[in-house]
């Protein structure tokens, strides 16, 4: 460290007033630090003790290996800082050194100011705001300009008179316009196009990809990671690795919802306009939406809303965008009228002008050949739709179908992998990697792959856009865009192709592809930060590769590679949140491996996939609540077969401490499920086992505090409900602070962990310790978890039910409010919801509102009701106490008001760590 610290001195030296080049060199100094306590807390204990422990576990090579891959990403971070700083430097002097020639010759031509003067005097000016002509520095927005790009006029000069108008008030909300139309009518480019025309009206413009959760998701990462550049978000830390993506995204939002900034936000291509609700900044000072959809009855996301259709394009304007992809204009009046009759064929249609302008440009076809056999053609390849969308929709089939048909081999073949995969941005080097499959080898010829891009390129079939990041090697990373549109054409010519196993091999060269890109997550499940990036580059493809693999009928039959694929992404989901889309990841997996032929399910492969599966799908059961409760315990059970066999079919010589962990979890989950329903000393025999057989023979609390943390995590709930208030309350503690010990800090896991804690304070009557610790975890679930996670919901709710049960039904009325306005946003499951109605119809009877209290506890007893008759088993424990059914409906996590939990005693003290007393 000492010999490369001369090398950052250097560097800083270059750029001694960009504090944001310190940030990366702390983080630096931070990780070698951290390497060199690893190392002298392994070598300061005892040299034979360790000598032993080293013989049988790698845990001390993996600390440092970690260590060192973070020092080495940290030094590139800092280094690719640098660059970016002599970059801006350099544009910089540029831009004044242009300035400066330009009033140079002004003067000289006007009234004969000395040149030397201003020469002398350019270098001091500061160079123009974006509202004098330059475009904004804070942007994600990373297309160039359209030079192709006609008409829509009128609609750009709409949109920027709503956002200037007073009929936008800007106090109350953002002013929002929504560009709808059928596909291939420019919407997005008429977002563009806007943005460029207007940019100077903004200090800031960012573009968010919103098709799917995901890609709002990744969107907003890329604005934070923006004002982070920027140093506009501070310099502060996540809590935990684990909370970041939570933490930046509600970093993006607080920073639109407080700037005084003007800026502009385009969600482009926007499917579900539920999925908004987590990202719509609530207030703002000055700042533009812009939405593009193909859905007309998107409903309204802020007090200011207006939607603007785009209609097809006039004859003319079709025909200047025809010859504009040409780049020449029209050879004679006889073109000119050909090319308009070509723009009334495709109804103004600018994806099918387009289209044919970039055939008529890669061809020796003239204009009225092209036109011939457009009319010739009766080709449908979408047999769907009435009225004007089946014209569309044959319109755009016949342009496609001449567009294709004149592709050579390879080209058609890429495009035909391109159309499984997500359309906004297929990452480039998932593409170039090395193939091993001999149908791919065309891919690995570097020329060949470059006249493919630019062949398509010049037929206006596909895009090139630099993305966000650089490669490992610090080149800049590139994707690929192809129109939906094209890609429904193509993914209905492959269903329909005369060999029958065309659109099974293309499938699986895609699935072959994302095989080896996508990380494998941990044997143990465990939470891999440095993994993240790339889950976040590849999880989007795989989904639009499940997507699409099932439309059009008949589906494609999945194997078990897309399966593990499937698993890996799913773990990672689960980790950072994404409940929702997580259990549609599994359970697609569980509906594949359940198809399979029964010597397929038998092997070892499906079965270690089964069990990595399960172990994910029976903790997203016990989140979701009564519901999923018979699931959850069968899917443990089966889990824990699976992983004893798996642990049997190891010779004993080859056993290591984590093959005994992964079905020392198993035990430890099936005890979970018991924990659910209530048979708490079901649940102690397994933890008990445990300690005494597993943990005391793997290591001790400071080795493995991960492990034992989950011991005095679920002792704790079965102590209370035993009435050992006291040791339940000591063992909650323990588990929470070894819990802490394991993350470095505090994370989501951890406040789980102090969520529980403050519940079992309830549970043992003390309310005002229970109410402040609910509090304080709220408070960091909505700066760990955000403001719309399930998580934060529960807490809100908790606070609500203890403010009301403490006299202060005010504060509590806004907890509950705060917690169902946003149940969409997080999802929240049905149980949870019908729970949080039932005690807000009590806070509201409390205030001596009935109408709605009344309004409130009909929709949760339907839920109720219902429940009651399909989950009898569950809860049958005093069915004439309202408030015990509801609890039994929800996690054992969630504040419990009545029932086992609630009836505690007084009990004994912790027990020397290392020894059970239990």
């Amino acid at each position: 460290m000492n010999a490369a610290l001369p090398i950052y001195d250097q560097a800083l030296a270059l750029h001694p007033n960009r504090k944001s080049l310190k940030f990366p060199l702390q983080n630096l100094f931070n990780e070698y630090v951290d390497c060199c306590l690893v190392i002298m807390k392994e070598f300061s204990q005892n040299p034979i003790k360790n000598l032993l422990r080293r013989m049988y576990s790698s845990k001390l090579q993996r600390s440092i290996e970690k260590a060192t891959k973070n020092i080495e990403k940290q030094h590139r971070l800092f280094f690719q800082a640098i660059d970016q700083a002599d970059r801006e430097a350099v544009a910089t002097q540029e831009i004044l050194n242009t300035r400066a020639l330009g009033q140079i010759r002004a003067a000289v031509m006007s009234n004969g100011v000395s040149v030397s003067s201003l020469a002398r005097e350019a270098p001091r000016r500061s160079f123009s705001k974006a509202g004098e002509g330059t475009r904004p520095r804070l942007t994600t927005i990373t297309a160039r300009p359209n030079p192709s790009f006609v008409g829509r006029e009128e609609e750009t000069r709409r949109i920027h008179d709503y956002f200037t108008s007073r009929q936008a008030s800007w106090g109350e909300g953002p002013g929002c316009v929504v560009i709808h139309g059928l596909g291939g009518q420019g919407k997005t480019q008429t977002a563009l196009h806007y943005y460029w025309q207007y940019r100077d009206a903004y200090d800031a413009a960012f573009l968010v990809r919103s098709e799917t959760a995901e890609q709002l998701e990744a969107g907003f990462l890329a604005i934070a990671k923006k004002l982070r550049a920027a140093n506009l978000l501070g310099s502060s830390l996540p809590p935990s690795p684990d909370s970041e993506v939570a933490w930046e995204v509600e970093n993006a939002r607080d920073w639109l919802e407080g700037t005084n900034k003007k800026w502009l936000l385009i969600f482009d291509n926007l499917e579900d306009g539920r999925l908004l609700e987590t990202y719509i900044p609530e207030n703002f000072h000055g700042g533009s939406i812009l939405i593009t959809t193909q859905h007309a009855h998107i409903s309204a996301v802020t007090n200011n809303f207006y939607k603007l259709e785009l209609q097809p394009l006039p004859t003319k304007a079709g025909s200047r965008l025809l010859f504009k992809i040409l780049e020449r204009g029209p050879k004679n009046e006889e073109e000119e009228t050909t090319a308009h009759e070509i723009c009334t064929w495709v109804g103004g249609l600018p994806l099918a002008i387009v289209t044919v302008a970039g055939y008529l440009k890669c061809s020796a076809s003239s204009a009225a050949e092209i036109l011939a056999s457009l009319r010739r053609s009766s080709t449908v390849w979408a047999s769907s739709g009435v009225g004007a969308i089946r014209n569309y929709d044959k319109t755009l089939a016949t342009v496609f179908d001449l567009a294709l048909g004149k592709l050579g081999e390879h080209s058609r073949h890429f495009l035909q992998i391109l159309a499984f995969l997500s359309p906004d941005g297929i990452p480039e080097d998932m593409l170039r990697q090395p193939h091993t499959l001999p149908s791919l080898s065309f891919l690995n010829d570097e020329d060949e792959y470059l006249r493919i891009r630019q062949d398509l390129g010049l037929r206006q079939l596909i895009k090139r856009q630099p993305s966000e990041g650089t490669s490992d090697g610090g080149k800049p990373h590139h994707q690929l865009e192809i129109h939906r549109s094209l890609q429904m054409t193509l993914l209905l010519g492959l269903a329909t192709d005369a060999d029958p196993c065309l659109r099974t091999d293309v499938f699986s060269e895609v699935t072959v592809m994302l095989a080896a890109v996508v990380p494998q997550a941990s044997r143990l499940a465990q939470n891999e930060k440095d993994l993240w990036p790339a889950f976040f580059r590849y999880v989007p493809q795989v989904l639009a590769l499940r997507q699409n693999s099932q439309w059009p009928v008949p589906p494609i039959d999945l194997d078990l590679t897309f399966v593990k694929i499937l698993i890996n992404i799913g773990t990672f989901l689960w980790h950072t949140g994404q409940i929702r889309e997580c259990d549609s990841a599994m359970g697609t997996a569980e509906d594949v491996i359940a198809r399979q032929k029964a010597e397929i399910r038998q092997s070892s492969e499906c079965e270690c996939l089964m069990s990595d599966m399960y172990l994910v799908t029976g903790i997203l059961a016990d989140c979701i609540g009564v519901s999923r409760r018979r699931e959850s315990l069968e899917h443990r059970r089966i889990l824990l077969g699976l992983r004893e066999r798996e642990f049997n079919a190891i010779p004993k010589a080859r056993v290591t401490v984590e093959d005994e962990i992964r079905v020392g979890n198993a035990k430890g989950d099936l005890a979970c499920a018991y924990l659910q329903r209530g048979e708490f000393g079901k649940a102690r025999a397994i933890m008990e086992g445990l300690y005494r057989e597993c943990y005391k023979r793997w290591g001790t609390e400071e080795e493995y505090p991960y492990e034992y943390s989950k011991y005095y995590h679920h002792l704790g709930h079965i102590l209370m409900a035993e009435g050992k208030p006291d040791m339940a309350l000591a063992f909650s503690r323990k588990g929470m602070k070894l819990d802490a010990d394991h993350a470095d800090g505090v994370d989501s896991t951890v406040l789980i962990d102090q969520y529980d804690l403050a519940c079992l304070l309830f549970n043992a009557g003390r309310l005002e310790e229970s109410l402040a610790e609910h509090k304080e975890v709220l408070a960091k679930r909505i700066q760990i978890c955000g403001k719309s996670s399930q998580f934060t919901l529960e807490s809100h709710e908790a606070v609500g039910i203890l403010l009301h049960l403490m006299g202060s039904n005010v504060d509590a009325e806004r907890e509950f409010k705060t917690c169902l306005q946003r149940q969409y946003k997080a999802n929240w499951t049905v149980e949870g919801v019908a729970r949080a109605q039932y005690w807000y119809s009590r806070v509201l009877e409390a205030l001596d509102k009935p109408k709605e209290a009344a309004r409130e506890l009909r929709s949760a007893k339907l839920v109720k009701d219902k429940y009651l008759e399909e989950f009898s088993e569950f809860l049958n424990q005093d069915k004439d106490n309202e408030a015990a059914v509801y609890d039994q409906m929800v996690p054992i996590w969630v504040l419990q008001t009545s029932g086992p939990l609630h009836e505690g005693g007084r009990g004994a003290k912790l027990p020397d760590s290392g020894s059970s007393t239990m």
